[in-house]
């Protein structure tokens, strides 16, 4: 593999933010994950892809969701700069939609979020991520109708799919335990 390549530094930044999120010491965890930013940071740069920008704001919203006592403002405004450079470059790539609504969700803006979600599934309806996380705070609110439509029409374009499958049969099962209540 050619170390110059724009693949080989988005793996590399990548194995950085991924070991990062597994290390229990915060300094090593913050060391690994600065290094994998930068990374990823200057590829996405140099090069025309959005999928560079997609890595670092999906490891980064994972690096925030995975050390609660690092979560800090800085973290989140770094995130925000990214996808806002990352949208106003690529501004109707699903991917990226999906990372700002991952962001909205984490900030809570709820509203915000479905509505990234259902713009990344409205471009690209095999987008198996934008509906399992739509979905997902649909149930919260119990929107189970819509949850079960997003699920089934995602289930039809990939029935393979293990987390679409299993959340399908969760609404499913709570819409049958619904119904069993309103006839008891």
């Amino acid at each position: 593999m050619n170390p110059n390549s724009h693949i080989f530094q988005n793996t590399q930044g990548t194995i950085y933010l991924k070991e990062s999120l597994k290390q229990e010491d915060p300094v090593k965890a913050s060391y690994l994950r600065d290094k994998g930013k930068d990374i990823l940071m200057a590829t996405a740069r140099k090069y025309d892809s959005p999928f560079h920008y997609h890595s670092l704001a999906n490891k980064l919203i994972s690096w925030y969701k995975n050390y609660p006592t690092e979560r800090d403002k800085k973290i989140i405004e770094e995130i925000q700069d990214i996808l806002s450079e990352a949208t106003r470059l690529y501004p109707t790539d699903p991917l990226i939609m999906v990372e700002v609504g991952r962001l909205q969700e984490i900030i809570p803006n709820l509203d915000s979020a479905k509505s990234y979600f259902q713009k990344a599934i409205d471009i690209s309806p095999r987008n198996i991520s934008a509906r399992y996380l739509l979905a997902k705070i649909l149930i919260k609110e119990d929107d189970l109708a819509r949850a079960l439509e997003i699920c089934s029409e995602g289930v039809i374009l990939k029935d393979d799919e293990v987390l679409l499958n299993r959340l399908l049969l969760e609404i499913m099962h709570k819409l049958g335990a619904k119904e069993e209540n309103i006839i008891d």
